[in-house]
């Protein structure tokens, strides 16, 4: 009995420090694209906000930095997040929101910003012209390279003569339909580099293409982009969702709510109070960016 009360204990700490965490990784995953420009943070509460989470003001903006720019968060970077239980959501959202404002508007930012955009840009296509001309002299020049090695092998071992014959038979029978005009194994190869190269550049144009949407020129579309999912994220979201417990853990008793992403229970873990600090701020920012 006593072990069952325990265990009961145990799983319902478990259970609120994982909705802490939620909060805290949905209020970073969107404050650095919800800011106020009216307002000044308080260094104080900042202050106090980074030190019960365990952080020094360096490793908050680290966070701050990773989730924007890979929407990437370290979730054991966070201590003591349980000291934030009591804590006010709204003024805690408004601090983390003012204070990636300043961090993301400034200089350092911005060059760490531009830095990495460049050391991600995938590496430059170099496009060769192929002609059959050209397959057709690479082909026999290496086919008579094997044949001056299989000659040469013969004279260090003259019993592999038989089978080095053979070889060097089919050599020459090679080159003899490369250099014909209708050869079929160069029509071969030049079909097979073409393609090669098609799917080449291709591949090139998909990572350029990826990478110009990951890492825009102003890393203020960045911003709209998260701004807009965000909103259109949240809007979808019911609070009043009820939850029940299933193995451990918490569940929506509305499967199709079970079935949404982590992006969307992140947001419902947050909380109301939360959202509605951050939705106007939000909605202005996206005015102002668009």
């Amino acid at each position: 009995m006593k072990e069952t009360v325990i265990s009961q204990r145990k799983n319902t700490r478990q259970n609120r420090f994982l909705n802490i965490k939620a909060f805290i990784i949905v209020t970073l995953l969107s404050i650095f694209s919800l800011f106020i420009i009216s307002f000044k943070p308080s260094v104080k509460l900042l202050t106090d906000v980074w030190k019960q989470l365990g952080l020094t003001q360096q490793q908050g903006a680290e966070i701050v930095k990773n989730a924007f720019l890979y929407a990437y968060i370290e979730n054991s970077s966070f201590k003591n997040l349980h000291n934030l239980a009591s804590g006010n959501k709204a003024a805690i959202a408004r601090e983390l929101m003012m204070y990636t404002k300043a961090y993301l508007n400034g200089v350092s930012f911005k060059d760490t910003y531009v830095k990495e955009r460049a050391a991600s840009k995938p590496e430059a296509f170099n496009f060769l012209p192929i002609s059959k001309e050209n397959i057709r002299k690479e082909r026999i020049n290496e086919l008579r390279k094997n044949i001056r090695e299989a000659e040469a092998s013969v004279k260090k071992m003259p019993a592999l003569e038989k089978s080095v014959q053979k070889a060097i038979a089919g050599y020459e029978k090679a080159i003899k339909d490369y250099e014909s005009p209708d050869s079929k194994m160069l029509n071969s190869f030049y079909e097979t580099a073409v393609n090669q190269q098609q799917n080449k550049q291709q591949q090139y144009e998909k990572k350029m293409k990826a990478w110009q949407e990951d890492y825009p020129e102003n890393h203020k579309e960045k911003i709209r982009q998260y701004l807009e999912k965000y909103l259109t994220t949240a809007a979808t979201v019911d609070f009043d969702a009820e939850l029940i417990p299933k193995n451990n853990k918490k569940v929506f008793v509305n499967p199709a709510y079970e079935s949404r992403d982590n992006n969307w229970k992140r947001i419902f873990r947050g909380g109301k109070e939360a959202y509605n600090a951050m939705k106007p701020i939000a909605e202005q920012w996206l005015k102002e960016v668009q």
